[in-house]
């Protein structure tokens, strides 16, 4: 790099850097809890997450805007760790460090886990197109788990949905797992359901899960068992569960005649 070249890239960082002091100066407040900033936690959470987690929980929802903060991409150090990636080494130790900005996100998004205020702003990120590692686990379980019988639990279940199609295993095997709680919504969330039979290792919870959801599964069902009697494969989970949900229905609907002929 020449004289001119190393001249334009420290500007450039002070500027950038300038910046991104300012980002910060302008956002929400730190809160505390026993004299000590969340900040000083979300730091410690590797080697400490029970410690971080329980200031979370004491400080309450108060905590909630300065951890979506910290949840949420930092454009603007995104673009610092760039520029330490391609600067000289003696100067890459003040730039951020990317992997302690993934570890804070994911602190953050793990943090705000115990909050159903957290919803949206975990749709927001599970509705970018892009992973988030660790963020987006958290963000499914916020979701997942407060989501329903919220005022977005139709919007959660649209983006789990969506999510039980990913590309990443681990991603789809949590969407699904939280999608059989969201009963409500059988015309969206079965054919997830039966998609999800023939992931390995999902095809024995998932039968029971549809099972659960009666009649309501058979039409995607009976779709999939004849699929798998065309192909004759060997494993036939749709057939089962197909199988399963006739049979209690069969079941009730003769307990419903012995009950109705007793009182004739």
């Amino acid at each position: 790099m020449g004289k001119g070249g190393t001249v334009a890239f420290f500007l450039a960082l002070v500027l950038a850097m300038s910046g991104f002091v300012g980002w910060r100066a302008a956002h929400v407040p730190e809160p505390k809890h026993l004299g000590v900033g969340l900040a000083i936690y979300l730091a410690r959470y590797e080697t400490n997450r029970l410690e971080a987690y329980m200031a979370g929980r004491a400080i309450g929802t108060n905590a909630v805007p300065y951890l979506v903060q910290e949840m949420q991409r930092n454009v603007l150090a995104e673009a610092l760790m760039k520029i330490g990636e391609k600067a000289p080494k003696n100067t890459r130790p003040i730039f951020p460090d990317r992997r302690k900005y993934e570890t804070r996100r994911a602190a953050a998004a793990h943090l705000l886990s115990e909050f159903p205020e957290a919803v949206p702003a975990a749709l927001e990120m599970l509705e970018e197109e892009e992973s988030h590692g660790g963020v987006t686990s958290y963000c499914m379980l916020i979701v997942g788990f407060h989501g329903i019988g919220s005022a977005h639990e139709e919007r959660a279940m649209k983006t789990l949905v969506r999510l039980a199609r990913a590309p990443d295993r681990d991603t789809r095997r949590m969407a699904i797992g939280y999608l059989t709680k969201f009963t409500r919504w059988s015309d969206e969330v079965v054919p997830a359901l039966v998609l999800g039979l023939y992931y390995p290792g999902m095809g024995p919870r998932l039968i029971e899960e549809l099972v659960k959801f009666g009649t309501n599964a058979l039409p995607y069902l009976k779709v999939a068992a004849a699929s798998e009697a065309r192909t004759n494969v060997h494993v036939r989970p749709a057939s089962v569960a197909l199988e399963r949900i006739e049979q209690l229905a069969a079941s009730r609907n003769q307990t419903v005649v012995t009950n109705l002929a007793g009182k004739l």
